[in-house]
């Protein structure tokens, strides 16, 4: 929706740049790179950082990143780069320290997000923390530079210090309660925080031991106390009220504070839509020599003179969204950051991001003074300022460092030698010692390719772990899995062994497919070609049983060897015992024929009956009585 409107919008946006709503003030340029919002809001809170050779960034919130941007030259913003946390929120605080931006989010479970810079400025930012077991979510943070230590709150009713001693490791050292409740916003000087307990009023606690905060003196303001900020003489403290629409500023007079006495100097509002709209809501206010520099939501950025605690006077402003034409809601410049040494104002709008602004009005820079000054760790550095123990040099295409545009180390760019391109993995195969900027080409020993030497895919040859060897068939019957190189061991269905849990040659089994069961006998009658394992069902030329074709039993036929022919009965004269099939040739003693030995037609011999006589003293042959009747 937002992106609609600055299209339709932005010729005429363009063309009157110079014709806003402005005193003392003027836009150098505009960065708006994020397209999410969330609840209509697109950037949230701004902050800004410093690197070793004094180049300067700003650091904006959106519903889902941290964005970092070079402004180095204000008229051109150099996009750095961008972190997402892992939550949609409205809101989210950034702060820096040493190297490094400090990040939290007011919704979701992002938790503490920490970015090393040390990188800057050619180099790249990397996000080298985040964790969430000691708070999930948080409104606000603040680190009081000289002491090295991170205050948060808005995470429960409770206040959570960190120690900074390892900045890129912070350590819990206070998790505890405060008599004001839920802190909505803190600022802290030399081990006092000024907390903003919102309907409550301000609170101004001794946090030497953090663990132990001694409450000095606290006041209701009358509203909502969002945020402050300490006159750099500590003397007077600003505070802006968000809630109600319309509250003005005020200055509270701290000289009582040892004696919990604090009074109200003064109430201020100065809204651009007077006298037909007042009702401006005043968000953050910063302090800058006796300036109060405020981001004031639909009237964008303005500057106060405190000079006279009694009487504040607007001497400067810019509107960011000067299209309003009366303050709906809580919507526009949302937050800014006044203390780069250049002078130069940064200011985040919910709906446009991004302003680079400069001002006529002198803002003396903490950075140049001589002195160190109590937001720096040392003389003009830390803090507001590049941070201390200067490392910068020249960036030159010889210095060993990615910068001045370099594509990589000492090349590419507009002034240093083109990149030498190839695998810059000195593991790899085809690693190339010159190249400066890996191509993606490089072939490795966990890639998933036979490439280089290797003998098998990842594995042999001079670069990679020796092949494991072994039956890498998976459907044989020893297949390895391990292996990566087959050394012609598998056994399998179709090798024409036994092997595995073959029942017989290549069938059966867990892995074959079932073997044909039948006669393997080829001589047998019944002999089954297609058969695998004999199921001693063969029939035979010796099984003693007449079968197949045989003629008679284990003879004949197309199988057995011939029968053997002749005279079966072993009673008859002429009885072959070998022969198999008779051929009637029987000569017996009943044939009525003289055969055989018989001395008589089937009588006499060794064979048949004694042939009768009449004188044999025998009654036989026919004979009635002994040797005679009958023949006789």
């Amino acid at each position: 929706m937002k992106k609609q409107f600055i299209f339709l919008l932005c010729c005429c946006w363009m063309l009157s740049l110079q014709a806003q709503d402005a005193l003392n003030m003027s836009l150098l340029s505009n960065w708006d790179g994020n397209s999410i919002s969330t609840a209509g809001v697109f950037y949230n809170d701004i902050w800004g950082y410093v690197d070793d050779c004094g180049n300067e960034y700003a650091i904006i919130g959106s519903p889902t990143k941290v964005h970092f941007i070079d402004v180095t030259n204000p008229n051109t913003p150099v996009f750095k780069g961008e972190f997402a946390g892992g939550a949609t929120t409205i809101w989210r605080d950034m702060k820096t320290y040493d190297r490094y931006t400090y990040a939290v989010a007011d919704q979701g479970s992002e938790g503490l997000m920490i970015f090393d810079m040390s990188a800057l400025p050619d180099g790249s930012i990397t996000k080298i923390y985040q964790e969430n077991s000691v708070f999930t979510k948080a409104h606000n943070i603040y680190i009081d530079v000289p002491n090295a230590r991170l205050y948060v709150v808005g995470s429960s009713s409770n206040l959570i210090v960190y120690s900074l001693a390892n900045p890129a490791n912070p350590t819990v050292i206070a998790n505890t309660g405060l008599p004001g409740g839920y802190v909505h916003d803190i600022f802290v000087k030399n081990n006092i925080a000024y907390c903003s307990h919102g309907y409550n009023g301000l609170y101004v606690y001794d946090c030497t031991n953090p663990s132990n905060p001694v409450l000095q003196a606290n006041i209701n303001t009358g509203a909502y106390n969002h945020s402050s900020w300490l006159t750099e003489d500590g003397n007077y403290l600003i505070y802006a009220e968000e809630v109600p629409d319309g509250r003005p500023l005020g200055l509270i007079d701290m000289a009582g504070v040892g004696s919990n006495d604090l009074n109200i100097a003064s109430t201020f509002s100065f809204p651009l839509l007077a006298p037909n709209h007042t009702g401006v809501t005043y968000h953050n206010p910063f302090i800058v020599d006796n300036y109060a520099i405020v981001s004031s939501y639909w009237d964008g950025v303005i500057i106060i003179d405190l000079s006279n605690p009694a009487n504040p006077q607007k001497v400067a402003h810019y509107d960011t969204t000067p299209n309003n034409t009366d303050y709906p809601a809580i919507d526009g410049c949302w937050g800014v950051y006044p203390f780069f040494p250049s002078g130069n104002i940064i200011a985040s709008d919910t709906f446009e991001g991004l302003f680079v602004l400069s001002s006529s009005i002198n803002l003396t820079s903490e950075c140049s003074d001589g002195a160190q000054s109590p937001f720096e760790s040392g003389v003009d550095c830390g803090g507001f300022c590049k941070p201390c123990n200067n490392t910068c040099a020249p960036p030159t295409c010889d210095d060993g460092i990615q910068n001045q545009g370099e594509e990589a180390i000492d090349c590419g760019g507009t002034n240093c030698a083109p990149c030498i391109q190839g695998c810059t993995n000195p593991d790899a195969h085809n690693y190339n010692a010159n190249a400066q900027i890996d191509n993606g080409s490089c072939e490795t020993c966990d890639d998933g390719i036979l490439n280089g030497d290797e003998v098998a895919v990842d594995c042999g040859g001079a670069k990679c772990a020796a092949c494991i060897p072994g039956c890498t068939n998976p459907n044989a019957h020893n297949y390895n899995a391990n292996a990566q190189i087959d050394d012609g061991s598998c056994e399998t269905c179709d090798d024409g062994v036994l092997n595995g849990d073959e029942v017989a040659v290549d069938c059966g089994g867990t892995k074959c497919t079932p073997c044909n069961e039948g006669c393997t006998d080829p001589n047998a009658h019944n002999y089954d070609p297609s058969a695998i394992v004999d199921d001693g069902s063969c029939e035979t030329c010796n099984d003693g049983i007449l079968n197949g074709d045989e003629v008679a039993v284990d003879c004949g036929g197309t199988k057995c060897v011939a029968c053997i022919q002749g005279c079966m009965n072993p009673n008859a004269h002429n009885y072959n015992a070998n022969a198999q099939v008779d051929d009637g040739s029987c000569e017996t003693c009943d044939d009525g024929a003289l055969n055989g030995d018989e001395t008589d037609v089937d009588c006499g011999g060794n064979l048949c009956a004694a042939c009768p006589t009449c004188n044999d003293g025998i009654q036989n042959q026919g004979e009635t009585g002994i040797d005679c009747g009958g023949p006789c």
